[in-house]
């Protein structure tokens, strides 16, 4: 079984220019802190 989990996020078009001035592991880091303070 699979640990990893994967996350299918909709992204609104007002957030490409954020998100494209990012790296992938900053967004993975920072959805992974969220994901952790919710539970």
């Amino acid at each position: 079984m699979s640990s990893e989990i994967v996350i299918r996020v909709k992204i609104p078009e007002s957030l490409e220019k954020y998100l494209s001035e990012r790296t992938v592991e900053d967004i993975k880091l920072e959805i992974i802190k969220e994901i952790q303070e919710r539970l």
